[in-house]
């Protein structure tokens, strides 16, 4: 609204309506009374008939107002009061309706989180435009409430929101919902050209390492990741056929999906690698010229060498094993040498990889290319035809040979007590050396005793075995500490006595070259039933015994440590159970307590 007052130009009133709301327009009104030449007891005759003809708010002005009083000194407070009393009362009644659709508001299930943490967000927005201001940490806990988990994925929520910090628990909050229970999209390779999208792109729900119980062998010993050859000595050549696999993340096997690059390739590589098939010789049939055949192909002549074929096959002479005792023959002497081997003279990969150092009779060293030098070479074996282990670790100098063979002998008696063991004919199987670790160990009453423990050479063994074995965290560890001291529980602990030995039974074939203590025939060999140290799948072979003891028994693995195992009993927490490796720490109920016990008498605790 325009017009001349005494001697200036007036501004115009500020307008009210379409998004601006009473709060701004009041404050719009304050400046324009600041700045208008109008006198006070027109200000409020001018304002009021700023308003649009035919309008709700005008025509409530001139019928519910004195027009007497607007034409005052205090005009305009007059009106700021009727004003504030129609429209202060529809916005609280917004605010109410606000209000309601915040509290009401709950994850449906076949949404996604991101998309629940979204509409939570807009929603608290429209009530802090109405000035309804919620506490954080109030706003963080309603998020996990409407955010249909049951009790124990809510429990695991919460171990990722830092509590030190109130005004940051709502953000972390929603950080801890979409990295336990999140999901993204990962777009294909035809992504990557046109116009950026895939018409059907993959949707892979986002899952940490530690979160993954499945069995997954990521790394091949010997191959790249993927399952593919080493390349070498291609400098910065990045293979295109090759899966980027990080170790420490399982996402990578999930992005790598059929709509995903490469897919083609790695399928039919790995279908060809598992397809397993008879290799099978073929004698020749040679029939007399006076009697011709149609056919020469019959399968009785067929005949099955081994069960299945090697991917690679590469003719290398073998080469013995550090610490064995030989024979051998050079290309350039004709005279046999003994010799024990000592060491290797170049690294396991790489052109020095067949080189090794041998020792003399005479503790003279030299280096030999094994496959290059020597012609022949054949073992020397003791007096039972039993090699004897290359070396003892000795815990001390000191030691009495009468107390190092009864630790051995306890040592050979605890493998034949728990079925280790079965003794075989040696028909030239890959058998596996051993070792005798000698250590001096500490009793409860503080005397010390030899302990010697058999040891396998699990460095010997070519066959490809999955053995990450989790060990318990120091974040659980602390968590587990506070849980009990708040329910004032007891801590247990424990150390397993030759627990390796107690796993599960064994499900491949491995075999053992016995030590001269085994008094053992020079035509025999160990085959193992269960896992024993040194081998490359020991831990875990044991690890896995425990879990399924443990999920038997009724308790729960943590998502976040698989080490870690819970046990609730009519929806409350009764128990908690932690390993590492043979070292055990539980608390909780007299009852939990009483299982734990049982287990535990059942194997031999040292």
């Amino acid at each position: 609204m325009n017009g001349n007052g005494d001697g200036g130009e007036r501004a115009r009133v500020p307008a009210f309506g379409g998004d601006k709301n009473y709060d701004r327009w009041k404050q719009e009104l304050k400046a324009w009374k600041f700045v208008t030449n109008i006198g006070k007891k027109k200000q409020a005759m001018a304002v009021a008939l700023s308003f649009p003809e035919g309008s709700e708010v005008r025509s409530k002005i001139f019928e519910e107002v004195n027009i007497d009083k607007l034409m005052n000194d205090d005009g305009m407070n007059v009106l700021l009061q009727h004003l504030d009393k129609w429209y202060q009362k529809d916005e609280m009644s917004a605010a109410y309706e606000a209000w309601t659709r915040f509290v009401t508001f709950t994850k449906v299930n076949e949404d996604a989180m991101e998309k629940y943490i979204l509409e939570f967000v807009k929603r608290n927005a429209v009530l802090e435009k109405y000035k309804v201001s919620i506490p954080k940490c109030i706003l963080a806990f309603k998020l996990l409430d409407n955010a249909g988990l049951d009790i124990k994925d809510k429990q695991i929520v919460l171990t990722a929101v830092s509590f030190s910090e109130p005004e940051k628990m709502f953000d972390s909050m929603q950080q801890a919902l979409k990295k336990f229970f999140g999901s993204q999209e990962v777009l294909s390779l035809d992504a990557g050209s046109g116009n950026g999208k895939s018409e059907t792109p993959a949707v892979v729900v986002k899952t940490e390492p530690v979160f993954s119980t499945e069995e997954v062998n990521v790394v091949n010993r010997g191959r790249g990741r993927g399952g593919f050859r080493r390349s070498r000595g291609r400098g910065n050549i990045v293979n295109r056929t090759e899966k980027s696999v990080q170790q420490n993340s399982v996402d990578s096997f999930d992005r790598d999906t059929k709509d995903g690059r490469n897919s083609l390739l790695d399928t039919l590589r790995h279908q060809t690698k598992e397809g397993k098939t008879e290799k099978k010789e073929i004698e020749a049939v040679i029939n007399p010229v006076e009697n011709p055949v149609e056919s020469y192909d019959k399968e009785e002549e067929y005949h099955s060498i081994v069960e299945d074929t090697h991917e690679d096959i590469v003719r290398v002479k073998s080469i013995p094993k550090i610490g064995q005792k030989v024979k051998f023959l050079s290309k350039e002497s004709d005279e046999w040498q003994t010799v024990t081997m000592h060491s290797r003279a170049g690294k396991s990969t790489g052109k020095y990889s067949n080189w090794r150092n041998v020792k003399y009779e005479d503790g003279s060293l030299s280096a030999f290319d094994w496959n290059r030098d020597v012609e022949k070479w054949i073992p020397i074996l003791e007096e039972n035809g039993v090699q004897e282990p290359s070396e003892i670790v000795m815990a001390c100098e000191n030691m009495e040979n009468q107390t190092l063979d009864k630790a051995k002998q306890e040592e050979i008696k605890s493998w034949k007590n728990f079925g280790v063991y079965e003794e075989v004919t040696n028909m030239g199987q890959n058998a596996l050396s051993v070792l005798w670790v000698v250590t001096e160990k500490e009793n409860m009453d503080g005397k010390k005793n030899i302990k010697a423990r058999l040891v396998a050479r699990g460095f010997e063994d070519k066959e490809e075995v999955q053995s990450d074995s989790p060990t318990v965290s120091k974040e659980m560890l602390r968590c587990f500490v506070a849980i009990l001291a708040s329910k004032k529980w007891g801590v247990n602990s424990i150390d397993i006595k030759a627990a390796f030995l107690q796993s599960e039974r064994f499900e491949r074939d491995v075999y053992l070259i016995p030590p001269t203590e085994a008094d053992c025939h020079s035509n025999v060999l160990w085959k193992l039933q269960k896992c024993v140290y040194g081998l490359n799948d020991a831990a875990r072979k044991w690890y896995l015994t425990v879990k399924t003891f443990m999920l038997k028994m009724g308790c729960t693995q943590v998502k976040t440590d698989p080490a870690a195992f819970y046990w609730y009993d009519d929806g409350e927490l009764c128990g908690m159970f932690l390993m590492h490796v043979d070292d055990f720490l539980w608390g909780g109920t007299k009852r939990f307590e009483k299982c734990c016990h049982c287990q535990n008498k059942k194997s031999v605790s040292g």
